[in-house]
């Protein structure tokens, strides 16, 4: 109430996924953690690419051999981690979707797991509890009132929204 007179504290009905562009790659992109992709079981111990055929996404092993054809977007889920090549490990699941001659690289995930991500690039943990409070309530604001790729991503990684970096960044 001090730093945001005039609002109220509200519980979600249902659980938001945020959506953040991680970055675009002309070429395949590299994952390991996944269960399954694009309706085909994977080995979470293997690594697997999403890599762009015209329009469409396909998913392959890392040796090259077609697994399953994914249509416009491919999404890897796990056990609630996933590693991208050259990007880091991230909570939530890889959506990898055809655009423009290139894959956007997008990690889809919880509200409250996006906010883990943020948090410690935002404000140092040393901050005063009811300030990192507040804080949160803004990181979760700003997530859930960006709008910055239609159906694709929502938010970027960086200062354009928010600063997310994923697992390796998230307070011990």
């Amino acid at each position: 109430g001090h730093y945001y007179s005039g609002t109220t504290v509200e519980p979600l009905e249902k659980t938001r996924v945020v959506r953040v562009l991680l970055g675009t790659s002309a070429g395949d992109v590299e994952f390991s953690g996944a269960t399954s992709a694009c309706r085909a079981k994977l080995d979470p111990a293997r690594s697997y690419e999403a890599r762009r055929i015209g329009n469409g996404v396909r998913l392959r092993t890392s040796g090259g051999k077609l697994i399953a054809k994914c249509g416009s977007k491919l999404r890897a889920a796990g056990a609630g981690r996933i590693a991208i090549a050259g990007y880091g490990t991230y909570r939530g699941a890889l959506e990898a979707s055809s655009s423009g001659g290139s894959l956007n690289v997008v990690n889809a995930l919880a509200l409250e797991q996006y906010a883990k991500g943020v948090m410690p690039n935002e404000v140092p943990p040393s901050w005063p509890t009811e300030q990192l409070k507040a804080q949160a309530v803004a990181v979760r604001s700003i997530a859930l009132t960006s709008d910055n790729g239609g159906n694709v991503f929502d938010v970027y990684p960086d200062t354009r929204s928010q600063v997310y970096e994923g697992l390796e960044s998230e307070y011990a």
